[in-house]
């Protein structure tokens, strides 16, 4: 996707391992999933950064924002956001080194959203009442 498209939050989202950025391990590419225009989401692909923005950087646009989640969920979770251009300087400046996943996406860049009312206490379930 060029960098003067519009944001896609609807697009698909792909869960890759990091081994995808090397292809000798797979049939795949990154480069094949950036196609489709989805947003992806590598996990143990850190240590490939650089590779990861080569091979995407063509379709998605140097702009594109990218989020590294590491350690997601735990008390110490780290988040990088960025963009395509940026990222790698952001991790040589606060390095990164296991236990993260990279998401490389426009819908990373979606605003004026509603939260999601999953855990909302005061949200009316069909077969729960509010603050149950």
């Amino acid at each position: 996707m060029p960098a003067s498209a519009s944001p896609t939050p609807a697009a698909p989202l792909v869960i890759l391992p990091g081994l995808i950025c090397d292809s000798r391990m797979f049939g795949e590419t990154l480069a094949a999933f950036a196609a489709t225009g989805s947003t992806l989401v590598v996990h143990l692909a850190i240590h490939a950064m650089d590779e990861i923005v080569k091979q995407l950087t063509p379709h998605y646009g140097a702009d594109c924002p990218v989020a590294i989640v590491a350690h997601a969920s735990w008390p110490e979770q780290r988040v990088l956001r960025g963009t395509l251009t940026t990222i790698a300087a952001q991790l040589a400046a606060e390095p990164i080194e296991r236990t993260a996943i990279v998401m490389v996406g426009r819908a990373l860049a979606a605003e004026e959203f509603r939260e999601s009312a999953l855990y909302d206490a005061d949200y009316q379930r069909r077969f729960r009442g509010r603050g149950s």
